[in-house]
């Protein structure tokens, strides 16, 4: 049977579908998390926007996150440590990823009346 999925209830009340039919919410919890935090993340249910599609940490190889911030704190984005030879990449965001198993495993829908 088809039917709809939403992620409800997002940080921003955007949603962003990606090529492979998953939903992505902005995480703006992501960003006052630490680094210790961020590297035990499900780096398959965090990904990054590339072009016009968010892909996940986990299919661009990252095996750690860090934060980036100026001298005063101010938040500047996310450092991702690439797995093999390749270096660093930045990131401005890192969104929720939401595949219907996922939906299905941490969401639970109520009706209020």
């Amino acid at each position: 049977m088809a039917g709809f999925y939403f992620a409800l209830n997002n940080e921003t009340g955007e949603l962003y579908i990606t090529k492979r039919g998953d939903r992505a919410a902005l995480s703006l919890e992501a960003r006052s998390k630490s680094d210790e935090e961020l590297s035990k993340i499900d780096f398959s249910e965090y990904g990054i926007q590339q072009g016009d599609d968010i892909v996940s940490l986990r299919d661009i190889g990252a095996e750690m996150v860090r934060r980036m911030v100026n001298e005063n704190g101010r938040f500047l984005g996310f450092a991702i440590k690439l797995s093999g030879d390749r270096q660093e990449m930045v990131a401005e965001n890192l969104y929720n990823l939401y595949t219907i198993d996922h939906l299905n495993k941490t969401q639970s829908f109520t009706l209020e009346v």
